[in-house]
């Protein structure tokens, strides 16, 4: 039996997480339900602090990995659109979570060049036009000319 120092309940040593650092006895001074109750206030304290982390850090190994840029260069790159997209030129939404418009980065998927950040919406209507001009300037052609007109 072992007293835990939290609670002050005596308990069955099997109570009581082990202990790997040589402590006498082998195991924790706080039972296994003190110390997980502290565990959830703690993360109930930082909650928002360790998801700002985590996102930031997810965001920095995404743009390591994805791009071979580091958020620096990503910022720098997003100041050099003054937060509109250079194709739609709207505004970039800022917000938390998946936008419509919020800027993402625009690669050339034959090489993988950076090409610079647009909004979503255009990044994704890119890819739909297979980066292609020819087939872009077809598109243009084609919404100048075609104008349907019901009867």
């Amino acid at each position: 039996m072992k007293q835990c120092t939290k609670c002050g309940i005596k308990k069955q040593l099997k109570e009581f997480p082990k202990a790997y650092d040589g402590r006498k006895g082998g195991r924790e001074a706080a039972c296994k339900v003190c110390r997980a109750t502290k565990r959830r206030e703690r993360w109930k304290h930082n909650k928002q602090n360790n998801k700002t982390k985590f996102t930031e850090n997810n965001r920095k190994w995404q743009l390591k990995s994805m791009y071979g840029i580091t958020k620096n260069e990503y910022d720098s790159l997003l100041e050099q659109t003054n937060g509109h997209c250079p194709i739609c030129n709207k505004r970039f939404a800022m917000k938390k979570g998946v936008s419509k418009h919020g800027p993402v980065v625009d690669h050339n998927h034959s090489n993988g060049k950076i090409r610079g950040i647009v909004c979503s919406l255009c990044n994704v209507g890119l890819g739909y036009f297979q980066d292609n001009p020819e087939v872009l300037q077809n598109a243009i052609n084609y919404l100048n000319c075609n104008s349907y007109t019901a009867p």
